[in-house]
């Protein structure tokens, strides 16, 4: 997932990625990048081993039923 702030609006109004080509570069063939997903179908994949989340309600009852351990980070403004 690639937050907001790391994307940009060109100028035919696309939403492109503000990320180093070295990052894409090395990164290929190995994920996706994308601005928007279904964190479910993500949790349910095969290749998921750990989620690392902020231990929001609804993101740690998708990884629990999804059966994903969890890297819980709280934030002081969210929890």
């Amino acid at each position: 997932m690639i937050r907001s702030d790391q994307q940009a609006t060109g100028a035919t109004g696309a939403t492109t990625v503000v990320l180093p080509p070295e990052f894409l570069a090395e990164t290929e063939g190995q994920g996706r990048v994308t601005s928007w997903c279904l964190q479910e179908a993500v949790l349910r994949h095969k290749a998921v081993g750990a989620f690392l989340m902020h231990y929001g309600w609804n993101s740690m009852l998708e990884s629990v039923c999804a059966g994903v351990p969890m890297l819980c980070w709280p934030f002081g403004a969210d929890q």
